[in-house]
């Protein structure tokens, strides 16, 4: 999968998308030391080729987003300090190519900064037609 068109949205407009959830919930693990102040959230796809997600961070801590040039299927994620006191979710949709609901798909978020090193990494859910026999 090789991604490309990271959009972010304001809350009314990520509810204004119609986003079809998956059917069956991606496998989540990670790798080297994530940073706990961070939580993504994948939540599924608009049409064949977006998959809508959030960033939500801890209080005093902001989060930037950009496509990786290093690996083609990575969201790289700079996480830092700030000065606001409150929690706060970011609303996003990256463009996975055509036809990814169908796709065996991979998606890593990396961070770049901060002291953390780790990497976040999503896969497709399998579904019984999925499964080798």
């Amino acid at each position: 999968m090789s991604l490309s068109l990271l959009t972010k949205y304001s809350r009314e407009q990520y509810q204004g998308l119609t986003i079809t959830p998956f059917p069956t919930k991606p496998s989540a693990s990670s790798s080297g030391t994530i940073d706990p102040n961070v939580t993504i959230s994948l939540d599924g796809w608009v049409d064949d080729n977006l998959m809508a997600f959030t960033i939500t961070n801890a209080p005093s801590t902001s989060t930037a987003l950009g496509i990786s040039s290093a690996s083609a299927d990575t969201v790289a994620i700079a996480i830092t300090n700030d000065n606001n006191p409150a929690a706060e979710t970011t609303y996003w949709t990256v463009n996975c190519g055509t036809d990814g609901p169908s796709s065996n798909w991979s998606l890593s978020f990396a961070e770049t900064s901060r002291a953390g090193s780790g990497t976040w990494v999503f896969t497709k859910g399998k579904t019984g037609e999925d499964l080798p026999y």
